[in-house]
């Protein structure tokens, strides 16, 4: 139990200090030196956890990940509940601040978030046709448009992601169907 609980800790003290230095240095360039000498710990240890920092990196944005999906875990369904799930979102992105400090990482992280979001909704209903999977994915990317340019954090950004939603979801396919 003692060492359980050491290792958890260590694992927070790694965390801490990739998130650390990802603020001041692109996250794929850190060593394992670096993260090592911010965490306090030596590279034995490092390497009791991970074989790369590499896969820090991917662990840490895989629970990440993880936690935006389950934000969306009460939703049935995306196309009559837009307004409930944009809130959810946005409170959670409000919420984990930033997580890899740098923008250019936090747009990638977030993209890697939306695709898995947007595999959970179209697991939500077998069936989907290739054009509803196309709205989909095409109404989750606008919403990350809207989400990128910071409306989202007002109630008008959320309704206006609802409202994408809800043109992507009845505009004609140009068919004639």
């Amino acid at each position: 139990m003692n060492r359980d609980r050491r290792y958890r800790h260590t694992e927070e003290k790694l965390r801490e200090a990739c998130l650390a230095l990802s603020r001041k240095k692109d996250i794929h360039r850190l060593t394992v030196t670096e993260v090592c000498r911010e965490a306090d710990i030596n590279r034995i240890t490092f390497y009791d956890h991970y074989e790369t920092i590499d896969q820090l990196v991917d662990r840490m944005e895989t629970e990440y990940i993880t936690r935006a999906n389950e934000q969306m875990e009460p939703f049935t369904d995306f196309w009559t509940e837009p307004e409930k799930i944009m809130k959810r979102m946005m409170a959670f992105y409000r919420d984990e601040k930033n997580p890899f400090g740098r923008r250019d990482m936090n747009v990638r992280l977030m993209d890697k978030a939306i695709d898995a979001i947007i595999e959970r909704v179209l697991a939500r209903k077998n069936g989907y046709s290739p054009e509803e999977r196309q709205r989909v994915t095409f109404a989750i990317n606008g919403i990350r448009g809207v989400f990128l340019s910071g409306a989202l954090n007002t109630e008008n950004g959320v309704r206006l992601a609802a409202s994408i939603v809800r043109t992507v979801i009845t505009a004609d396919s140009g068919d004639g169907q």
